[in-house]
C-alpha cells in the first residue's frame, strides 16, 4: 500500500483584469517516487481563484517523494492567470512559478524553482 502525506497547496491568481476562473483546474504532482494521479483543484465552500487572492488547499494523497514537476490543467470556459503555486508537505516546501494565462484545455508543466 502506498503511503500518503498531506500537501498543503498555496495557488495565487494574477490580480489583472479577468485573472479570475470559475473553471475547472486539475492538478497532479510527479516527484522522485510517483506522480500522484490528477486531481480537482476546488473548495466548493467558497469562490476560489478570484483575481489577485491565494487560496489554500489541503489535500491528503500519495507520498511522491521529492515533487520535481507540478502539472496543471484548466479546462475552457473562463482563462485564467496563475501567478505560482506553493506546497509544504512533510519538511519539504517547493514553489512553481508560471506568471502568465494558462492555455485552455492543455497540461502545462512547472517544474520546481
Amino acid at each position: 500500500m502506498l503511503s500518503t502525506i498531506n500537501y498543503h497547496i498555496e495557488v495565487s491568481t494574477g490580480n489583472v483584469k479577468n485573472g479570475d476562473t470559475d473553471a475547472t483546474v486539475d492538478i497532479e504532482f510527479c516527484g522522485t517516487l510517483i506522480c500522484t494521479g490528477v486531481h480537482p483543484l476546488d473548495d466548493p465552500n467558497r469562490d476560489d481563484r478570484q483575481r489577485g487572492a491565494i487560496d489554500p488547499y489541503d489535500r491528503e494523497w500519495a507520498d511522491v517523494g521529492a515533487i520535481r514537476t507540478t502539472y496543471v490543467h484548466v479546462s475552457c470556459g473562463d482563462a485564467w492567470y496563475l501567478v505560482m503555486i506553493r506546497v509544504k508537505y512533510g519538511s519539504r516546501f517547493d514553489t512553481f512559478v508560471y506568471d502568465n494565462w494558462l492555455p485552455c484545455n492543455r497540461w502545462i508543466a512547472l517544474p520546481v524553482t
